[in-house]
């Protein structure tokens, strides 16, 4: 998709770009993101608009999205959580991934990219031996296979749902509630760093700031979070 849309090509809101099978994607700081067939891979773009939350807002908005689709599917939900800034974890292992980037003209972000995987069949989860995070898989819990095209069209429904209301307060409080390690302190490691992340004020505030700026220009608010590409 961002190979696409940097080359030109019109790819309207709301397309999504669905793979069957994923051996060369790309994850957080340059990773290796491999998938098998069975899973669900895939990405959309949407266009910021002056005024929009900032870009770092559509992670949550992904998380979500993934959490409010497979939570309800299992038979303990609240054994779905969301781990900071980009996975979804069950049972403490890694169900879902989402990656956002910004595609750049000059100084200004003209699309941004959301690519999701969600680990369907046990089958296709990569070896444990390749992994940096154990992971685990819809079948796993369920005993079958959840059908990828109902997950896809569950996630489209649920962001059309969750995205007007992005960086409001209850939306930055439902995602704050479901976090793993809430108020506990975390480390994040950024760009060949690391943060140390606090509970309590200190945390709230730094998350908060992700999706409450409505009011500062895209480009301006996507260079400040680090975004750019």
């Amino acid at each position: 998709m961002p190979r696409r849309l940097r080359g030109g090509e019109a790819v309207p809101e709301g397309f999504w770009l669905v793979a069957d099978r994923q051996t060369a994607g790309r994850g957080r700081q340059g990773r290796a993101w491999i998938d098998g067939a069975g899973n669900f891979m895939g990405s959309t773009v949407v266009y910021p608009g002056f005024g929009d939350p900032p870009a770092p807002s559509l992670a949550l908005l992904a998380g979500l999205a993934v959490f409010e689709v497979t939570s309800p599917l299992l038979p303990k939900p609240h054994h779905v959580m969301l781990k900071w800034p980009n996975d979804v974890l069950l049972n403490g292992s890694k169900l879902a991934g989402r990656l956002i980037e910004a595609i750049w003209l000059e100084d200004e972000a003209q699309s941004i990219v959301i690519g999701m995987g969600v680990n369907i069949a046990q089958a296709a989860v990569p070896a444990a031996g390749i992994l940096s995070f154990p992971a685990t898989s819809l079948e796993d819990s369920l005993g079958y296979i959840p059908d990828r095209n109902i997950i896809l069209r569950t996630i489209l429904a649920s962001i059309i749902a969750l995205r007007p209301h992005m960086g409001t307060e209850s939306f930055i409080s439902s995602w704050e509630k479901k976090l793993a390690y809430h108020g506990r302190q975390v480390q994040v490691a950024a760009r060949h760093r690391k943060i140390g992340l606090a509970g309590g004020k200190q945390r709230n505030a730094l998350l908060r700031s992700l999706g409450r700026d409505r009011h500062q220009p895209n480009r301006t608010a996507l260079a400040r979070k680090g975004l750019r590409h």
